[in-house]
């Protein structure tokens, strides 16, 4: 789902997944230009467009973020289902966004979601070679949130979060219809030993070829992309 501003431009957007027990709820927004610090604040909508506060966005480098997990029929709200929800109010300041559900965009396809990605997130060409098959974003370990479930584990994954604290980014790679993380960092043999303990088997460098010591490259993980 969509977030716009007053002039109808595409600002952000909002993820809604649900089991029979919990809705979880995430949201990104970008070009918050806001004081150091400030935060926002992150509203349901019911039908009766009544709405129910459940947390606060961080805002960080002009994007804001935030997760939300709500329990059904809870103290947070009384919802029963799903369909109860018709959407979500972000308020920045005096600026208030509203984005609205519409029941085809219950689910989030793959390819929506990836155009989604890039108009957001930095477009990299992190390899020396070109490879026209594949495309590269620029991302933070926040947006592991948007993918598989199964692999939200990542955001307390010791050695990417250690690469991610190194370069301050990670990169999210898309080749056809597969998805890789890539954590930057340099070739040695007790670092690539590491890396296998956490799940990144593979290490492509920069410059191509073979691993070797020294070279400066990504870490790969394979992971499930929504």
């Amino acid at each position: 789902m969509n977030c716009l501003d007053k002039k109808k431009r595409n600002i952000g957007f909002v993820k809604m997944t649900a089991d029979d027990l919990n809705t979880r709820i995430s949201v990104y927004m970008r070009g918050l230009y806001v004081e150091k610090g400030m935060k926002g604040s992150v509203y349901l909508i019911g039908k009766a467009n009544e709405e129910h506060i459940i947390g606060e966005l961080f805002i960080q480098n002009n994007v804001g973020y935030g997760e939300y997990q709500i329990r059904k029929n809870g103290m947070t709200c009384n919802y029963e289902k799903d369909e109860e929800i018709i959407g979500i109010s972000i308020l920045v300041g005096d600026v208030r966004c509203m984005c609205r559900f519409q029941s085809e965009e219950t689910c989030i396809q793959k390819e929506d979601l990836w155009l989604k990605m890039k108009y957001i997130y930095p477009t990299v060409h992190p390899f020396e070679e070109n490879h026209i098959e594949k495309e590269y974003l620029s991302i933070t370990p926040n947006e592991i949130s948007f993918f598989s479930k199964e692999d939200h584990s990542l955001q307390k994954n010791e050695f990417l979060l250690k690469g991610y604290g190194n370069y301050k980014y990670i990169i999210l790679i898309r080749e056809k219809e597969s998805y890789l993380i890539g954590v930057p960092g340099i070739y040695y043999l007790t670092e690539a030993a590491n890396a296998k303990k956490n799940g990144f088997w593979k290490f492509s460098p920069v410059k191509g070829g073979k691993p070797y010591e020294g070279a400066f490259g990504y870490y790969l993980k394979q992971i499930r992309f929504h």
